[in-house]
């Protein structure tokens, strides 16, 4: 049974291995193709969110209101400002719409904050001619548009607090007669693009970095912008290893000890001039942003590992349960083997009993029959000649003695009667029922012995049946009677409850007990009070020690005595 169960517990972990190793596969595949779905949507997103503008940027260089104020009519200055604010508001992802001249100064100026647009005095206007994006917008070509670093938003040659980034798009403006008049500048709220990142309910976190590794979105809020305030809390820095694998490459996927990381240049059609420069190149090439999927390690495989976990608990389970059937199946053979020694041993008891009980009951009818005929009868007999005397009797004074003396061996002999008849079946069964029978027996066991015998009694008499009563009397009958003749004691107590369908019966002395192993098992006391007691479906259990008493307990299950 053992090896059985061995063999099966061996075939039961195969199986889950190998349904860990599937899922594991399988995860691995669906992990690869969401890592590149993640990419993909949200390159999709930057690029047609970078397209927007730049046909916003050159709706707004050609439009008709603009040409009338460059044409030198004033008062067309507030409809401008005005067409700006409208076209902000509905938009709602612009933080500034600027007109810059020639020389780099704020012409005209709209600031959008928290859903409301300003419209910026032309006194607090800038100059803007210091700034790398202006220097090299103004040498683009008409319908050109240059698209500057992702940084932050600077007011006053200062960050802007709360940090505002931004992707400035700047394109030439031109008059009637083709003369670049300035530059018209769409400042882009970077926030709605950091937001989208994660909106994607996928496994793991979108990353953007620049070029040279830094965080322009990272896991954590403080990572990001590292060059500009001064920290260097840097991808290349945090993952080296997939840094180097990013390296050149447009786009790719692969893992590290880290994780799963996918990534995606993000190109625009013109290349943002570094800071200082005062050259502005072209290339359809430059990728100045990076899109990254990274999956950390712990998340990986978090499924494979969840359902390992569960496949475990299923394995521990079944081969505890194996163990369980092997235990049952043994312990079942064990009983089987208990069970038929015992019902040897209780056909042998039977056997004894048998012969033991013919015995009894003929010396119990030898025993009834000589009281029948020398007590009863010699009564009867003396009632016979008192009452033939008294009839010939011719002396009122003797015949009346005579009838007296008749009548008073009448009374005696129903006593002997009544006491033969009890000690056939006790009669008070019937006349009181259990409880009051178990009373008058103690009691009368206490006056006759002159021992103390403490009862107690707590059951409803309607739920015992008069078979289960005769039988719990007479198990207390001969239980008192031993104790009388063999315990040499003077206290004993009884307990009768009926307890959850059960009717429990104790019966305890404090004399001088015996060894149960050396009872003589011919002796029919105990064994037809055991007998009586498993007859009913109950447990019979006695317990003693020389010098420690003797208690006996038994428990008779109220239906199977119906």
């Amino acid at each position: 049974m053992v090896t059985l169960i061995a063999v099966a517990g061996l075939l039961l972990g195969g199986v889950v291995w190998i349904v860990y190793l599937q899922e594991t596969h399988h995860e691995a595949s669906l992990l690869s193709q969401q890592g590149t779905q993640r990419i993909d949507e949200e390159y999709d997103f930057l690029n047609s969110a970078i397209e927007t503008v730049r046909s916003d940027v050159l709706y707004l260089a050609e439009q008709k209101t603009l040409q009338d104020f460059l044409s030198g009519h004033p008062e067309t200055r507030r409809e401008l400002e005005q067409e700006y604010v409208r076209f902000g508001t509905r938009r709602s992802v612009y933080d500034q719409i600027r007109f810059l001249d020639t020389q780099g100064n704020e012409v005209i100026r709209v600031n959008f904050r928290g859903g409301q647009a300003e419209i910026v005095p032309h006194d607090q206007l800038q100059a803007k001619d210091d700034r790398y994006y202006y220097r090299a917008a103004l040498k683009l070509q008409t319908g050109e548009v240059f698209v500057s670093e992702f940084d932050l938003n600077v007011e006053h040659d200062q960050i802007e607090r709360p940090l505002e980034p931004v992707l400035r798009f700047l394109t030439p403006v031109v008059d009637s007669v083709g003369s670049t008049r300035g530059l018209l500048a769409l400042n882009y709220a970077g926030n709605h693009l950091l937001r989208r990142l994660n909106d994607l309910s996928l496994p793991g976190v979108t990353l953007l970095v620049n070029s040279s590794g830094h965080y322009i979105h990272g896991r954590n809020a403080d990572d990001a912008w590292g060059w500009l305030l001064g920290h260097t809390e840097t991808f290349s820095k945090h993952f080296p290893s997939a840094w180097q694998q990013i390296g050149e490459n447009a786009y790719g996927q692969f893992t590290t000890p880290s994780g799963l990381f996918t990534f995606r240049r993000v190109a625009f059609s013109e290349s943002l001039s570094p800071p200082g420069s005062d050259v502005s190149t072209k290339s359809e090439d430059s990728a100045p942003l990076i899109l990254v999927s990274y999956v950390p390690r712990e998340l990986e495989f978090a499924a494979s590992k969840k359902l390992l976990k569960q496949l475990m608990w299923i394995y521990l389970g079944a081969v505890t349960l194996l163990a369980i059937i092997g235990w049952f199946w043994a312990r079942s053979a064990a009983i089987r083997r208990m069970q038929a020694d015992s019902i040897i041993d209780s056909e042998a008891r039977l056997r004894t009993l048998s012969d033991q009980l013919l015995m009894t009951q003929e010396e119990e009818r030898r025993n009834i029959s000589r009281e029948l005929h020398d007590d009863l009868g010699q009564q009867v007999t003396a009632v016979s000649l008192d009452l033939r005397s008294a009839a010939r009797q011719s002396d009122a004074e003797k015949r009346q003695f005579l009838l007296e003396r008749a009548i008073e061996e009448t009374d005696h002999l129903l006593q002997s009667i009544h006491k033969v008849a009890s000690r056939v079946r006790p009669a008070v069964l019937d006349d009181l029922g259990l409880h009051d029978a178990v009373e008058s027996l103690t009691t009368e066991i206490s006056q006759r012995n002159e021992m103390t015998v403490n009862t107690h009694l707590a059951f409803d008499e309607e739920l015992v049946t008069p078979k289960v009563g005769e039988n719990v009397y007479r198990i207390l009958q001969e239980g008192l009677t031993n104790i009388v003749k063999h315990a040499d004691t003077r206290k004993a107590s009884v307990t009768v409850a009926v307890n959850a369908n059960q009717l429990k019966v104790s019966l305890e002395d404090h004399g001088i007990g015996f060894d149960p192993q050396q009872r003589d098992n011919s002796r029919l006391g105990l064994l037809g009070m055991q007998e009586r007691a498993e007859l009913l479906g109950g447990r019979f259990t006695l317990t003693s020690n020389p010098g420690s008493g003797t208690r006996i307990d038994v428990t008779i299950p109220l239906q199977n005595g119906e």
